[in-house]
């Protein structure tokens, strides 16, 4: 049973509001087919919590997913750390004129 206080299909113009976005946005997001809507009219477009909710559910995984992703492939990687004037990370051995004359020896 839905809470009183709720609508279930919400205007352009609420729906925005929900989302933080501007009205054409939201539109937008429709006609491309990234939010359900309810097309009354070629001028009334409405939309439903649970629509919006399942968009904002599936943006929020694909943002976990890609955070994921980003940071184990950051950990994959064996580039060669630089040493900065005043401290900052070690270095691994491997400078940078090493790297250089190794990938000048590819041609």
């Amino acid at each position: 049973m839905k809470s009183e206080n709720r609508k279930e299909l919400l205007t352009a113009e609420e729906a925005a509001d929900y989302l933080n976005v501007s009205k054409a946005t939201i539109l937008k997001w429709a006609r491309k087919g990234k939010i359900e809507r309810v097309k009354i009219s070629a001028k009334i477009v409405l939309f439903s919590i649970e629509a919006i909710d399942s968009f904002l559910k599936e943006k929020t995984n694909r943002v976990e997913l890609a955070t994921k992703n980003h940071q184990s492939a950051l950990r994959a990687t064996n580039y060669p750390q630089v040493v900065r004037k005043g401290g900052g990370k070690k270095n691994t051995g491997e400078s940078w004129r090493d790297l250089r004359q190794e990938v000048s020896s590819w041609d």
